[in-house]
């Protein structure tokens, strides 16, 4: 949120929020903070500027690319063109009587754990 008041544009921490993109950003600073340490002194303010406008240029090409692929996705009644048929559901009857301890059958079943070991 604080760098979104900063650059002046609140919906940014909207925005990133689901994607956790300014805590990848932070890790990746720490990361670099640790491997240059005080020689990011010695950058120009022109390095930095390009460094950033061409992560950025980069990034904004991704998100418009999957932004693009959404909107065609939901163009299409978000069925998706590799698959013949729309996703299968669960059949609850399928899946037989839940006993009284509220265990699927399937966990009933042997009572073992994956060490042969019984529960």
């Amino acid at each position: 949120m604080l760098a979104a008041v900063h650059i002046g544009h609140p919906e940014f921490a909207a925005y990133v929020a689901q994607n956790k993109a300014m805590l990848a950003y932070m890790i990746a600073l720490e990361d670099f903070v640790e491997e240059t340490g005080p020689a990011i002194a010695r950058l120009e303010t022109t390095v930095w500027a390009r460094a950033y406008r061409a992560m950025f240029k980069t990034l904004a090409a991704e998100a418009l690319a999957a932004q693009a692929e959404s909107d065609a996705l939901l163009a299409r009644g978000g069925h998706h063109p590799d698959c013949d048929q729309p996703p299968q559901t669960l059949d609850p009857a399928r899946l037989g009587p839940v006993p009284e301890d509220g265990r699927r059958q399937d966990e009933v079943d042997g009572d073992e754990d994956a060490d042969g070991s019984t529960r």
